[in-house]
């Protein structure tokens, strides 16, 4: 599969917009390409929507690719060029849309690792599937490691239904499972199992909770880390 193919219509896909500050963490959002012509690629306007002061900006584009060794998450950065308020999509209806302007070739990304966080033993932010409590490895603003008993039976391109508790509050999301393992010891393969999970569809609220709260916890591990406490 060429390059040129890998960008397509109907392609699922997450805009990272640029952080404001150093402390920030980048705004995540889903959309999907509607059209692409050469350099040009038409996205839908996401939700919540992309305002009109970031024209002129570059943001990253990623999405999901299948290889023989599994799914691989690529970029490209590109420009904001034009907010398209009536875009034909079909004979019938119009839609509001994103005109970009590929800046780079796709490339190899991996979207947890903006300010992806192993967390310490006690921490004020945990994780449920199905009420079920598992243990978060690590976590970033884009999805999280997680392992747990032998609960759940599920497969990479799942979709699951997930809660994330955040100072006591819980949060209801969609999660992907990007893929699964077992230890390398097999006389544990019964009792424990890890998981890869995406985060899917978290709103600007939660994610600016979400984002404050891992700085938290970064600055407390800081903190520990200079005067070993």
């Amino acid at each position: 599969m060429g390059k040129k193919e890998l960008i397509k219509p109907g392609l699922n896909i997450k805009i990272i917009l640029p952080s404001r500050n150093s402390e920030d963490v980048s705004e995540i959002r889903g959309s999907i390409i509607y059209d692409v012509i050469d350099k040009e690629i038409i996205i839908a306007q996401t939700e919540p929507e992309i305002t009109e002061d970031k024209l002129g900006e570059h943001i990253i584009v990623t999405f999901l690719v299948k290889e023989k060794t599994g799914k691989t998450r690529l970029r490209v950065l590109a420009q904001i060029k034009e907010f398209i308020k009536t875009y034909k999509l079909t004979s019938q209806g119009k839609t509001h849309a994103i005109r970009l302007i590929k800046v780079t070739n796709p490339e190899i990304y991996n979207l947890r690792g903006f300010y992806r966080v192993e967390l310490p033993h006690r921490t004020d932010l945990e994780l449920y599937i199905f009420n079920n409590k598992v243990n978060l490895i690590d976590i970033s603003l884009g999805g999280a490691k997680v392992s747990h008993n032998g609960d759940f039976d599920f497969k990479a391109g799942d979709i699951i239904k997930i809660i994330l508790l955040i100072d006591k509050k819980p949060y209801e999301l969609d999660a992907q499972v990007l893929r699964t393992w077992y230890p390398s010891d097999y006389r544990f393969h019964q009792a424990l199992q890890y998981m890869a999970l995406e985060f899917l569809g978290m709103t600007m609220k939660v994610q600016n909770i979400f984002s404050r709260k891992l700085i938290e916890i970064q600055r407390h591990m800081r903190y520990k880390e200079l005067f070993n406490t």
